[in-house]
């Protein structure tokens, strides 16, 4: 009888063993991942990282551009499993995105950067004398971002001939870049055309409004205004005394008037 029972007692402890899974050690892949979305030349987007079994250590994320440089910066994984990692990009293309703790690899993913779009302004006196050279400035802006476009400005006449051309010159807002070129101004020249080429992948191209200022004699004063205008945002406006005078230095002050409907 007493064998019996002992023959049972560990058959039962047969069936529980072997009801029992094995203990295996999981890896770092399989539950855990890194992502960030499809993003646009100088605009800020998150890298993001789920590894709960990393939760209170170091994790490093890698960015290796369509060129093949990379950088990187590191972060602490929360309690919850996760890590977040702002970034801005600089070039467009094809990116890679690596997550890394220590040695130990944990995932990686591709992701698209769009170049970022730009928009070119002219900025002409609105009255010049003829065989008189003047100053005009070619604006470069970019539409969002927090990196000035670089490159060069050209511009061209009515009839498709350059009259000027130069490189730019970031400005102090950092979304814009700008270049001042000389230009002398013929009778049936006007209207100008300023088109801006990037000098890298990161930016688009783009191309201004025609420009068309009245070539007469000579002028006292002018305005110099922005092509284009948006409602609820700061806009410069400057005047030029004198374009035609050989006599640069002119003293005084200047007012603006602005007639609206209203």
């Amino acid at each position: 009888m007493f064998t019996k029972r002992v023959i049972a007692v560990l058959a039962a402890m047969g069936i529980a063993l072997s009801l029992t899974p094995t203990a295996q050690a999981e890896g770092l892949k399989g539950r855990n991942w890194v992502a960030t979305p499809n993003g646009v030349v100088g605009v800020q987007q998150t890298a993001l990282l789920k590894a709960p079994r990393l939760a209170g250590q170091v994790a490093t994320f890698t960015f290796t551009n369509p060129a093949g440089a990379a950088n990187s910066g590191q972060t602490i994984v929360n309690s919850s499993g996760f890590a977040a990692l702002p970034w801005t990009p600089n070039l467009s293309g094809t990116w890679r995105l690596t997550a890394t703790s220590g040695t130990s690899a944990i995932d990686e993913t591709t992701f698209v950067v769009a170049p970022m779009p730009t928009t070119t302004d002219l900025l002409i006196q609105g009255e010049v004398q003829a065989g008189a050279a003047v100053t005009i400035v070619a604006e470069v802006s970019a539409i969002g971002g927090v990196i000035a476009p670089s490159g060069t400005v050209t511009v061209r006449n009515s009839t498709g001939r350059v009259v000027a051309s130069g490189a730019l010159t970031p400005g102090a807002s950092q979304r814009s870049s700008t270049v001042s070129l000389g230009w002398t101004p013929a009778a049936g020249g006007p209207p100008l055309v300023a088109t801006y080429t990037p000098d890298s992948t990161a930016f688009s191209a783009s191309q201004s409004l025609g420009s068309n200022p009245l070539v007469g004699g000579a002028q006292t004063i002018s305005i110099r205004a922005p092509q284009r205008l948006y409602e609820g945002v700061p806009a410069t406006i400057s005047s030029v005394v004198s374009p035609g005078s050989l006599d640069r230095n002119i003293g005084g002050s200047q007012a603006f008037n602005l007639s609206i409907d209203g």
